[in-house]
């Protein structure tokens, strides 16, 4: 009887032990199963990811073409606004536009530095519409003349250097002769401070319109900073005219020269002198 029990004791842990390790069989074939069916699908995926992307790149490639050749975006009209002594043709080739350029190919900062870097051009402005393109400037008014050699420049009010053109004839601006030679750059400011006094008493000279009395033929600096003025032709005062300024307090200096030569009923003649603590004009 015990060997009996035994036997069939036996047998059950055996056939429970043949239970499990089908189990563990079955088990394993479907984890493999599956591997093998997700790195089928990731392939697929992956395949049908890399066949989308190679569409989109083409049609995109197409389409950008279609745009930049499309007549819908191409530039018709260019207009330019604010200038004086440059014609519309200078301005969009120094602005470096093309004809019939396309909306995209247009950059407004390009051609907004590009015109900034002409000498005679203060500030430019690009407004980039559909097919048009508009183009506000500023031009350099002078001030003065300067010559460095026998090269002649303008110069503006901020000091501001660059070449006569245009419609503005050196003979009918005022000349500052400098002491110093220092050497003058298109474009670029100019470094001597006495030339900033020159420039100073001119403005004096257009803001309190002076120029209705008497014009300016030369503005001299002379070696300790003193600066004296060569009076044109005006109806307070006459051609050849000397007017010294001196070399400080050129402001209060210039508004009683303003009210001294409107309160005489003749012009001056000779000389204006307004260094002293009296000053007088013959």
């Amino acid at each position: 009887m015990f060997l009996r029990a035994r036997k069939r004791t036996q047998s059950r842990i055996f056939s429970i032990r043949r239970k499990k390790y089908h189990l563990v069989n079955a088990k394993l074939s479907r984890k493999k199963k599956r591997k093998k069916k997700s790195g089928s699908q990731h392939v697929l995926r992956m395949m049908t990811l890399a066949i989308i992307v190679i569409a989109c790149g083409l049609g995109g490639y197409q389409l950008w073409q279609f745009v930049k050749n499309s007549p819908v975006f191409q530039i018709s009209e260019v207009s330019v606004s604010g200038k004086e002594t440059f014609s519309k043709e200078e301005i969009v080739e120094l602005g470096g536009l093309k004809r019939k350029m396309n909306f995209f190919d247009v950059s407004v900062k390009s051609i907004e530095k590009k015109l900034e870097q002409v000498p005679a051009i203060k500030n430019a402005t690009v407004i980039k519409d559909l097919n048009s393109i508009r183009l506000a400037i500023e031009e350099r008014r002078p001030l003065a003349t300067v010559k460095d050699g026998k090269e002649e420049y303008f110069i503006d009010e901020w000091g501001v250097v660059f070449s006569p053109r245009g419609s503005y004839r050196s003979g009918d601006l005022p000349h500052i002769k400098r002491l110093k030679n220092e050497k003058l750059v298109a474009g670029q400011k100019c470094k001597n401070w006495m030339i900033f006094k020159a420039l100073d008493i001119l403005r004096l000279h257009r803001d309190n319109e002076l120029w209705k009395l008497f014009k300016i033929d030369t503005v001299e600096i002379k070696p300790r900073g003193d600066i004296i003025l060569w009076a044109g032709a005006g109806p307070k005062v006459m051609r050849g005219v000397r007017i010294e300024l001196g070399n400080k307090n050129f402001k209060q200096r210039m508004e009683y020269l303003a009210s001294t030569l409107r309160s005489r009923r003749e012009p001056v003649r000779k000389y204006v002198d307004l260094r002293g603590k009296k000053p007088f004009a013959n």
